[in-house]
């Protein structure tokens, strides 16, 4: 049973070990995913394993894609030609970043991890319930609005270090910090994880309720603008842009776009925000 489709285009494969296909023409068809696999049905029927996929969206070089659309690209092992293959696809935004989001979400909820939170460290799972966070076995949750940030951070552990995910989590008053040890092969895919959840968060929930003076405000605040520049820009006075600073303030968005400028995927986000 398919638990998302997406009408895309595609080219498969794009990619072979170093070499890319960036002149090949793309390709109609429509992707599914389940469980346990990627089926494309196009030209011909292809199924990609999830346990045989080893990267998602790599920084590679991409061709142009028409304007509204988004790219997923997946590097997977085929194990018939003992190499690894990169295919491309292409479809409108919501149903690829739905698609991407779903299948993180199901790559990431089977991997053990171990992750402290107060003073204990435990194993387990970190698992994505709509907009909810939730670890188990503790079942301790929060949803992604609390997420005041996170990062990438190298922890001694006595002969070594090892990169963890560290999340600051709003907890009434005080701030929570979570410490998560992935494989270092899945990292990402949590990393992209959290990235994508908060973004979503973002477009649906916050952006919705401004203005377009607000949301400009906001885009100007982002590329660093002063006051002054922002006051003289859209003609406001001292205390509308102080009302409007608090709203984004209140909502949390400005620390959110803070979050977003730290991470490669996210800094885009606010490029939009005038849309």
């Amino acid at each position: 049973m398919a638990l998302i489709e997406c009408e895309v285009e595609y080219i498969h494969p794009y990619g072979r070990k170093f070499i890319l296909y960036t002149d090949k023409e793309w390709s109609r068809g429509r992707i599914s995913l389940t469980s346990k696999e990627i089926v494309l049905q196009g030209t011909d029927v292809y199924r990609f394993p999830l346990i045989s996929i080893v990267s998602i969206d790599k920084k590679i070089a991409l061709p142009a894609v028409k304007e509204g659309r988004s790219t997923l690209l997946i590097e997977y092992v085929d194990l018939s030609l003992k190499e690894r293959i990169f295919t491309l696809f292409s479809g409108y935004g919501t149903c690829i970043r739905s698609f991407k989001k779903t299948l993180l979400s199901i790559l990431t909820s089977n991997v053990n991890i171990t992750y402290k939170i107060e003073d204990k460290w435990l194993k387990g799972f970190m698992r994505v319930q709509g907009l909810d966070i939730i670890f188990h076995p503790i079942n301790y949750r929060f949803h992604i609005s609390k997420l005041l940030k996170f990062e990438r951070r190298s922890m001694s552990t006595g002969f070594s270090n090892v990169g963890v995910i560290v999340l600051k989590v709003e907890e009434g008053e005080e701030i929570k910090e979570i410490l998560v040890v992935t494989p270092p092969l899945k990292r990402d895919f949590f990393w992209q994880l959290l990235t994508i959840m908060n973004e979503e968060y973002i477009y649906s929930q916050l952006l919705s309720q401004l203005t377009r003076t607000e949301r400009l405000v906001l885009l100007l605040i982002n590329q660093g603008a002063t006051v002054n520049e922002i006051l003289q820009k859209h003609q406001l006075t001292p205390q509308e842009f102080k009302e409007i600073t608090d709203k984004l303030e209140e909502l949390g968005l400005i620390r959110k776009i803070i979050i977003l400028k730290i991470t490669d995927k996210g800094k885009g986000i606010v490029e939009h925000i005038t849309e």
